[in-house]
């Protein structure tokens, strides 16, 4: 398996993470976005898209983190529930994320991360403030969970665990972590998994 990635996605930073939990065998070939390899022809037929992550298999070409974050998760146990309710519920968090949550949060991470690293200037202070309201009622659902939960699927982590926690560790500046107990106590406890202490 080789998997197309960038230190500077939080998306392909998903898929490294749980390749490094599981312990899978796995290339790594790193597509520099800042000298536009994304665009190459090569990585277009991979990707029409022109976004990190792609995962090749053989035959198989995926793009997508969640998909491929879920068929890495095929390879080994430990990261899939093994029931229909339980891998239901793992899908629900993660459509959740990349739906509503990174909709959000992806503006501070273009405003504060992206913007410096492509030179495209300062963040724009009155676009992350009126993103800000959005943020904070995802933290409310997150801290409501977590007041309950260890992780998003109850005693250990899963997939869903691994799709949502790379955008705190990429989207700076992020408003309202302190204010929210049970979701910093989560990040703490994603911080220390091996698929995250790596770097």
């Amino acid at each position: 398996m080789i998997l197309y990635d960038s230190p500077y996605s939080y998306n392909a930073r998903r898929c490294v993470a749980v390749i490094r939990q599981l312990g899978l065998t796995v290339e790594r070939q790193n597509v520099d976005l800042g000298a536009g390899a994304q665009h190459a022809p090569a990585f277009v037929a991979l990707n029409p898209n022109r976004k990190v992550p792609v995962l090749v298999d053989g035959d198989t070409i995926l793009w997508e983190s969640v998909a491929i974050v879920n068929f890495l998760a095929e390879q080994r146990p430990g990261l899939l529930p093994t029931t229909a309710a339980g891998r239901a519920d793992a899908l629900r968090w993660q459509m959740w994320t990349v739906t509503r949550f990174n909709t959000a949060t992806g503006v501070f991470l273009f405003e504060n991360l992206i913007k410096g690293f492509f030179g495209l200037g300062e963040p724009d202070l009155t676009r992350l403030a009126a993103t800000t309201p959005e943020i904070l009622a995802c933290f409310d659902i997150l801290e409501a969970h977590f007041s309950k939960h260890a992780y998003l699927g109850g005693a250990s982590a899963n997939v869903a665990d691994f799709t949502l926690y790379p955008t705190f560790e990429q989207s700076i500046g992020l408003p309202g972590l302190q204010t929210h107990p049970g979701l910093a106590g989560w990040t703490e406890r994603m911080a220390a998994l091996p698929g995250f202490r790596n770097d």
